[in-house]
């Protein structure tokens, strides 16, 4: 087995003498120093920026489905024109996207309600309805027919089935 001191000055228990720089620093040293401790600086400053929660967004849910069958069902009792209904329907539809994508621009991730499986998520929907309903009017339910008008209308269907032989028709 060979001796792993062997070709060394010292013996076993000595302390050899430090020896100084024998050479003077060449530029091209001290820039690849520098570079090295600035990428160090520069990795700490990212990887602490990254922690500090800065990037991070928001889940929040929306339940798209209850704004538009609210606005949906408004529309279908309302006494507009078809083609008005189509129009304020579209506008509708329009400001509520715009809306969302404001959410979704401060940083927001939205998901529908429905995504949910587990977890808590908030739900800015009453939000969402807010911020669209002041720029859309939701639309007003057709006025009731009169009182008067209604029973005419029972009046003659309880005329036509008593003529026509129905069972169950009342006589007045």
């Amino acid at each position: 087995m060979a001796d792993l001191f062997e070709g060394t000055e010292h013996a076993p228990g000595e302390v050899a003498e430090a020896k100084g720089l024998s050479r003077p620093l060449h530029v091209k040293e001290v820039v690849l120093f520098l570079a090295f401790v600035m990428m160090a600086l520069w990795a700490g400053w990212v990887t602490s920026s990254l922690n500090s929660g800065g990037g991070r967004q928001e889940i929040v849910q929306v339940q798209l489905q209850s704004i538009i069958g609210e606005y949906m069902q408004a529309q279908a009792r309302s006494a507009a024109p078809e083609g008005q209904a189509v129009q304020e329907t579209s506008a509708f539809m329009a400001e509520l996207d715009r809306t969302i994508k404001a959410l979704g621009d401060d940083g927001k991730i939205v998901i529908v309600q429905e995504a949910i499986i587990a977890g808590e998520v908030p739900d800015v929907t009453n939000a969402v309805k807010q911020a669209v309903y002041s720029k859309i009017q939701l639309p007003q339910a057709a006025p009731a027919p009169p009182q008067a008008q209604a029973q005419n209308v029972e009046t003659a269907m309880a005329d036509w089935m008593a003529s026509n032989g129905g069972e169950n028709a009342q006589q007045q």
